[in-house]
């Protein structure tokens, strides 16, 4: 699971993109995340080579290959302006390992699948079962009598021809 940012680092910057985006910085998703990275990637090589590189400098270099502009982004931005090296490795661990297996891993394909039928009005236990079967049965072998009732039980509340469980 995720670790709070102060987990890896505390400081002025940091505390602030706490406040405004949370412990675990949950209310960037995974994209933001990772242009965060390459981000402060290329903050921490300008430190090196230049007097008065900042993150700006580094966000307008990184963009030449992400062409995103993000509302959000810049506001974490604004927040980090005149962080140190150190608070910026510091948050770039703590990026990587949300990215990894925190808060904004990739979905395996069951996840995936499981969300995309909640958001189509599927109850969660319903929505967990089909995509087991959709994902994991399929590929593998035919369904047997009990799994086919299911997905079909499945295709009726999205045709609207049922109405989903309580």
């Amino acid at each position: 699971m995720s670790k709070p940012l102060q987990y890896y680092a505390s400081g002025e910057h940091l505390e602030k993109l706490c406040e405004r985006f949370g412990q675990e910085l949950e209310l960037l998703d995974r994209n933001q995340k990772l242009e965060l990275r390459i981000i402060l990637s290329f903050y921490v090589w300008g430190q090196d080579d230049s007097d008065g590189y900042g993150i700006f400098d580094a966000y307008n270099d990184s963009i030449q290959h992400l062409l995103v502009e993000d509302s959000e982004l810049e506001e974490c931005l604004e927040i980090l302006q005149g962080i140190s090296v150190q608070d910026a490795e510091s948050l770039q661990l703590a990026l990587l390992e949300q990215c990894r297996i925190g808060n904004a891993r990739l979905k395996t394909p069951l996840e995936t699948q499981t969300e995309d039928l909640k958001t189509h009005g599927i109850p969660e236990d319903l929505a967990k079962q089909a995509a087991y079967i959709l994902v994991k049965v399929d590929p593998v072998r035919q369904r047997t009598a009990e799994e086919q009732e299911l997905i079909t039980k499945v295709h009726q509340i999205l045709m609207g021809m049922t109405q989903p469980a309580s």
